[in-house]
């Protein structure tokens, strides 16, 4: 199970009375109602991507204006400028809106990801803390944990697989005393980032949701099943 974000692209596989067969862009297959998606042609515009934990987007360019709805970190929209504070977009939900031109990010004004820079994927992570777990989850409603690693290594372009068992695959493989900030740490169904060499982020059920914990037994945020369960490390990020 998954979440599609706001204007994900998807491919309609088959098309069912209510429903609908689709494929995400991480080959992920799934079944959507036909009146969460739409076929019609993009709003004019830029690009823009969410760069808040969440947007509003509202009737009006006034924040005291009414709340059409909230989109989620790292969703792309289409908008054009209207004042300094504010762009235009549109869709077939909410009709024309306005954002807040500081809850949205040009793509090629994103940074890379590097690892001596590692560190904006972390501060980043850390925004979502005390997000609520969500099975399939990919927003602030809610992150499972390969939803919540998905989700952050995408808003840098870094295209990871929807679930923690695929995402184990990719990258370098990295000894375990040889952990670094921004490694994927894979236990049994489970997905966590390293934010230290012992500490890492994750979206955990046991936890309530987004969390840090830790591998060091000095700790209090030690883990014990995590520290023992610890399957593999993954290095996504090398440069």
């Amino acid at each position: 199970m998954t979440q599609a974000l706001f204007n994900e692209p998807l491919e309609i596989l088959q098309r069912l009375e209510n429903y609908s067969h689709v494929r995400l862009w991480d080959g992920y297959q799934g079944y959507i109602n036909n009146n969460f998606y739409d076929s019609r042609p993009e709003f004019g515009g830029d690009i823009f991507v969410i760069s808040a934990v969440f947007a509003p987007i509202f009737v009006s360019p006034d924040i005291d204006s009414l709340i059409l709805g909230r989109l989620p970190f790292s969703a792309e929209i289409r908008a054009e400028p209207h004042s300094e504070l504010f762009l235009r977009g549109s869709s077939s939900r909410y009709g024309d809106f306005y954002i807040r031109a500081g809850d949205i990010i040009s793509p090629d004004k994103i940074p890379k990801l590097n690892t001596r820079d590692i560190s904006i994927l972390i501060d980043n992570a850390m925004r979502f803390l005390s997000v609520p777990y969500l099975w399939g989850g990919k927003s602030f409603f809610g992150f499972d944990c390969s939803g919540f690693v998905q989700v952050l290594f995408s808003y840098y372009g870094v295209k990871l697989p929807r679930d923690s068992k695929d995402q184990g695959k990719k990258g370098k493989e990295i000894e375990r005393d040889n952990i670094q900030p921004g490694d994927l740490l894979l236990f049994k169904n489970h997905v966590a980032i390293a934010i230290s060499d012992k500490d890492f982020i994750h979206s955990s059920l046991s936890r309530g949701g987004v969390a840090i914990n830790s591998l060091d037994k000095k700790s209090k945020l030690y883990l014990k099943n995590r520290d023992f369960g610890l399957r593999s490390v993954r290095r996504i990020v090398e440069n």
